[in-house]
């Protein structure tokens, strides 16, 4: 008898992996969504990274409440997170003032702060600059 792979086996073992890949690609996206309490202090870290974009001078997050998980998105790979939060920014930045955001507002809008999405294990927030 031959030793030595053959062409069936060959296929079997394709066929295999490539169940395996559905099944990952199937079912890694939307169990496991983040909790309020593991995204909360991701939010304001997010936030207060970025102001650098619009305001020159000291930040500060006045509130942040209501912070809500939404429904896993497919094409972005992640859960749009929303926020009832008010930032204050000094004049001098491009805009100056108080801002306040209502989280339920944006829910309803479907614009969420960004999306947050597993990376290396950890939960990040990133924004695709787009409306979900």
């Amino acid at each position: 008898m031959k030793k030595g792979i053959t062409l069936i086996q060959v296929i079997i073992a394709v066929a295999v992996c490539g169940a395996l890949y559905f099944i990952y690609q199937k079912f890694s996206g939307p169990q496991g969504a983040p909790t309020v309490a593991q995204i909360t202090p991701i939010v304001r870290s997010f936030i207060e990274n970025k102001k650098s974009s619009y305001c020159a001078g000291p930040f500060e997050i006045k509130q942040l409440t209501d912070v809500t998980v939404g429904e896993y998105v497919a094409t972005f790979k992640g859960y749009p997170i929303y926020a009832n939060h008010s930032e204050s920014c000094p004049a001098q930045g491009k805009y100056g003032g108080t801002f306040t955001y209502d989280g339920l507002d944006s829910v309803a809008k479907k614009k969420a702060l960004g999306i947050a999405q597993k990376s290396g294990g950890t939960w990040v927030i990133v924004n695709p600059a787009m409306n979900f």
